[in-house]
């Protein structure tokens, strides 16, 4: 299975991206790494709908978005490979089109932080973060961001030409969605195919600091609410 990297950037990328980068590129787990692919853009709807163009006219069979401001280490793509391959320790079978990372996003302006597993909430209409998700499982979600994930080149077909919409709104549920989110939307409503989340592929956003499980159960704490491991032992008490 070939996979391109493709990573957006607006300036120089982050010390942790590059070094997490150069150790997995030394490795190349299975051969599988086939080319790195940078678009330079402002517009992040603009730039992913360049390079999936670019993408497709290879003959790599996945895609796999890293923004450049992600700290992770081979490890974490070789879960990913490994799922979409259909040869995961947990894996979900052979028709894995959409894997995804562990990552989190964190509001500076609000002082939160939220895992990238998102589920459609069908009374709201519109997706929600999942507060706990089993620490180290995985298991499917309806949409994700686009920061550590690999996408098979059947979706973009699939559902091309226009895949990253220029809007903060979808027209479909008249509510604010990222590009990136309305991007597995749209896969999940055409193709009926869903993200699986691997929560034991581990990485870091890197802002003004590194957001990662530890930073986020920590918030937890901070909030007053159980950590992930707390969630977990009381569930087994139900």
């Amino acid at each position: 299975m070939k996979v391109i990297i493709s990573t957006l950037h607006n300036g120089p990328v982050t010390p942790d991206y590059a070094y997490s980068l150069a150790a997995l590129m030394l490795e190349n787990p299975y051969d599988s790494i086939k080319g790195i692919h940078y678009t330079k853009t402002a517009r992040n709807h603009h730039g992913r709908n360049t390079a999936i163009k670019r993408f497709l006219e290879t003959d790599a069979d996945v895609l796999m978005w890293i923004d450049d401001d992600m700290a992770f280490d081979p490890g974490a793509y070789k879960i990913l490979y490994e799922e979409m391959a259909g040869e995961g320790h947990f894996q979900c079978g052979p028709d894995v089109y959409m894997v995804a990372g562990l990552a989190f996003i964190y509001d500076a302006d609000q002082g939160t932080q939220r895992p990238t597993c998102l589920d459609f909430n069908e009374e709201a209409n519109e997706y929600q973060s999942r507060a706990y998700y089993p620490k180290n499982g995985r298991f499917f979600c309806d949409s994700t961001g686009a920061a550590f994930v690999m996408i098979h080149r059947d979706i973009f077909e699939a559902t091309g030409p226009l895949w990253h919409l220029d809007t903060e709104c979808h027209p479909e549920t008249m509510k604010p969605m990222g590009h990136d989110v309305a991007f597995f939307h749209n896969a999940r409503k055409i193709t009926g195919e869903r993200v699986w989340y691997c929560a034991d592929a581990k990485t870091g956003h890197v802002k003004t600091w590194q957001a990662s499980e530890d930073t986020y159960e920590a918030f937890l704490v901070s909030q007053g609410l159980p950590t992930l491991d707390g969630m977990e032992r009381a569930a087994t008490l139900l």
